[in-house]
């Protein structure tokens, strides 16, 4: 296939949507002669942070010499972020050239009978082909959603299985409690493969450890300790067994991110063979875009990925932390899937005005009238009697009008979903 064939063929695919089961991504990678059992895979699972924890550990590995491939979904500026070795994505060429490899096995198992496979599993096929034939020192793996039942869960043995915050979300797919959510996550866990569990609710953390002593693990925690952040002249750091890492992300939960990352390095170092100094010199060229980044200022204008409870919560205790002189204004746009009433109970009360826009996903946005009415609903319920709801609809308009209204002492937050950071790339983009 040439690239516009090879686009073309990814998006027909992914028409068909998502299909649960592991038979068919095992037995497409088997024909692609089990590409993911001849490399060196950190598994990461969780519901916030899994991303932010690869980025600080792509950035050490590069750091230290590692040739570090990554695979990641969503992706916030191009289609081939999903594909990155050593912070660089995959070319079109690349793209063209192992898509049409994968497609011809997907093909062939198609016409034995099989189901034709998802195109998150076509993607994860391609992703470990394409760090296999890159010889990639280290694959970070990011699952899609949960763990057990995951594309990504096809590892014999993982060098460590790393978890981030988990929280409630997906859970008409993951289950209606937080230890059920855990349970699933925790199926990524393999027998001896090391464990590494960042801060989290203690309910989830308490499933973790069950399963990983089931599976004979060893387990690292990330203490309180490991977490606590050190403001220095020269930047934002962390201490771990003696060893200052820096936390050059912005953002009151980054600490927990980065020490988690740390911790897993530390479970991994002798498989490969790893220079701490060299990892830490290595994280402070972390890039993470889309997570409390400031991306203007006068007014200081910030874009975030949060999209459930949890990371609303984080997003609003960084918020916090700022200690802000002037008004905050917010850009919200959500999927209709989401928890938005719960989001919107946490952090209603620190705007004087917000600005709802619709996200760029026809099958799963919530309309900005909807999201209007919403706000309206729990700003009565809650007696908010300072703030203005205002519809917009589109993202960058609502960001130019929330700059606009604003002064050079107040914030702009623009949050709600991933998708936003994409459409507000560069907010000099003003609308016309």
């Amino acid at each position: 296939m040439n690239i516009e064939e090879s686009y073309e063929y990814i998006n027909n695919v992914a028409k068909v949507g998502s299909i649960m089961g592991l038979d068919r991504i095992k037995k497409l990678l088997n024909e692609l002669g089990n590409p993911q059992d001849k490399l060196k895979v950190i598994h990461v699972a969780g519901t916030n942070g899994k991303g932010s924890i690869l980025a600080y550990l792509e950035a050490g590995f590069k750091g230290a010499g590692l040739k570090c491939g990554r695979y990641t979904s969503p992706t916030l500026f191009s289609y081939l972020e999903r594909f990155m070795i050593d912070d660089n994505e995959m070319t079109e060429e690349e793209f063209a050239k192992y898509l049409t490899d994968v497609k011809v096995a997907a093909d062939k198992i198609s016409k034995e009978g099989m189901e034709y496979p998802a195109a998150f599993e076509i993607e994860t096929a391609l992703a470990f082909y394409y760090c296999y034939k890159a010889n990639v020192d280290v694959m970070l793996l990011e699952t899609g959603m949960g763990g057990r039942d995951d594309a990504t869960n096809v590892l014999k043995a993982p060098i460590a299985a790393t978890f981030a915050s988990i929280s409630m979300d997906h859970m008409s797919f993951l289950g209606n409690t937080i230890e059920e959510i855990a349970a699933n996550k925790a199926g990524i866990m393999r027998e001896g493969v090391p464990v590494i569990i960042a801060p989290m609710a203690n309910e989830a953390k308490d499933v973790l450890r069950s399963h990983a002593k089931e599976h004979n693990s060893s387990i690292y925690e990330v203490s309180a300790d490991d977490a606590t952040l050190i403001n220095h002249d020269d930047g934002r750091f962390i201490k771990i067994d003696n060893e200052y890492y820096p936390v050059n992300l912005s953002g009151d939960f980054q600490p927990d991110n980065a020490a988690a990352a740390v911790r897993t390095m530390l479970a991994v170092k002798d498989v490969l063979n790893i220079d701490i100094a060299a990892f830490s010199d290595g994280m402070k060229n972390v890039k993470w875009p889309g997570r409390f980044e400031i991306i203007d200022k006068n007014p200081l204008v910030i874009r975030d990925g949060a999209h459930n409870p949890d990371a609303v919560k984080r997003l609003k205790k960084s918020i916090e932390a700022l200690e802000v002189k002037g008004d905050i204004r917010f850009v919200i746009g959500i999927f209709k899937d989401k928890d938005y009433r719960q989001m919107l109970d946490l952090i209603i009360d620190m705007p004087v005005a917000i600005y709802t826009v619709t996200p760029p996903n026809e099958m799963r946005a919530l309309k900005a009238e909807e999201l209007s009415d919403a706000i309206n609903e729990v700003k009565e319920d809650k007696g908010l009697t300072g703030l203005d709801v205002i519809t917009v609809g589109d993202i960058k308009k609502g960001l130019d009008m929330a700059i606009d209204d604003s002064g050079v002492n107040d914030v702009v937050v623009a949050f709600g979903s991933l998708s936003l950071s994409k459409e507000l790339k560069d907010s000099s983009l003003r609308s016309e």
